[in-house]
């Protein structure tokens, strides 16, 4: 697969966790917490933005993806690669599975 410099510049930084996955014909950076929730990374190939990315959005999958997929938390305006790493670290650990003790 063929990936455009931001992007595989954002998925090198981000490491071995993300993936992309063609989401609404766009190359997104993908995330699957593998417990019913899964992360989008949209707009990194956007040129001319001052912004890293145009969006992050934490899906619920659970009920199955398309139309029964619900989008539970957006972050925008993330200004860097190291801004949008903390972010995703954040949000795994917000909506990743639990560890039990």
């Amino acid at each position: 697969m063929f990936l455009k410099p931001r992007l595989k510049k954002a998925l090198e930084f981000l490491g071995k966790n993300y993936s992309v996955k063609k989401i609404d014909l766009e190359d997104c950076i993908y995330r699957n917490l593998g417990n019913g929730f899964d992360i989008e990374v949209s707009g990194i190939n956007l040129r001319g933005s001052k912004n890293i990315c145009s969006f992050v959005c934490v899906w619920d999958v659970s009920k199955g993806l398309n139309q029964s997929a619900r989008s539970v938390e957006y972050v925008r305006n993330i200004s860097t690669l190291a801004v949008l790493k903390s972010e995703l670290e954040r949000l795994a650990i917000k909506y990743g599975p639990r560890v039990k003790d």
